[in-house]
């Protein structure tokens, strides 16, 4: 995967009739997205299963689909990839290309999410 310079935020201004909205930027899976109602200044995460449906299409963007539609505030997709790394590199081993560039993507992909919690805090 490429990991564009796409920051991993979008926000709508939704209308009563749109359900649905889409994202952009890279996850590697739906538990990596979240979604915020923002409403007169107060900020809530929604849930997912609960509150809205998330989709992924095959560049790893997808889709939010709103349970209820809203027509009242913001609603902000933010990707939110755990920090951690799972890949233990062996001493000696064979060094895999595709494991490395993962975990290079990986880490672009933190480095993206922080930049947009420093510059645009909820």
């Amino acid at each position: 995967m490429t990991v564009s310079t796409t920051l991993p935020t979008v926000t709508y201004a939704p209308t009563q009739s749109t359900t649905t909205f889409a994202f952009t930027f890279p996850v590697l899976n739906v538990d990596n997205i979240r979604v915020y109602r923002i409403i007169n200044g107060v900020t809530t995460l929604l849930e997912i299963g609960t509150n809205y449906s998330a989709f992924l299409d095959a560049d790893t963007a997808g889709s939010v689909v709103l349970n209820t539609d809203i027509s009242t505030g913001l609603l902000t997709i933010r990707r939110a990839l755990p920090y951690q790394q799972d890949t233990e590199w062996v001493n000696g081993s064979s060094f895999d290309q595709g494991t490395l560039e993962a975990n290079l993507d990986y880490l672009t992909m933190l480095v993206q999410q922080v930049l947009v919690e420093v510059q645009s805090p909820l």
